[in-house]
């Protein structure tokens, strides 16, 4: 039963593309580079994620600059093709 419930949950986590076994090939990519590359992005998106909070409580602060941010990291990553 418990084989066929992890059969089932992977089957949905591919389906939702959550999970992508053969990611790094079709990024090429080595494991390193990726963790690299995926890291910083995931630095950037908390920076802004924070500048987004306090632009919420002084909305003078970074009025445009997070939007124009994320935009630039959404084509940098449209641009590998994933």
């Amino acid at each position: 039963m418990a084989k066929r419930t992890i059969q089932t949950f992977l089957i949905f986590l591919r389906r939702k593309e959550i999970l992508q076994e053969n990611h790094l090939e079709k990024v090429k990519e080595s494991y390193l580079e990726h963790f690299i590359f995926a890291t910083k992005i995931g630095i950037k998106l908390f920076g802004y994620g924070l500048m987004s909070m306090l632009h919420g409580i002084l909305p003078m602060f970074f009025p445009r600059y997070v939007s124009r941010k994320i935009i630039v990291l959404y084509n940098k990553l449209n641009i590998r093709n994933i």
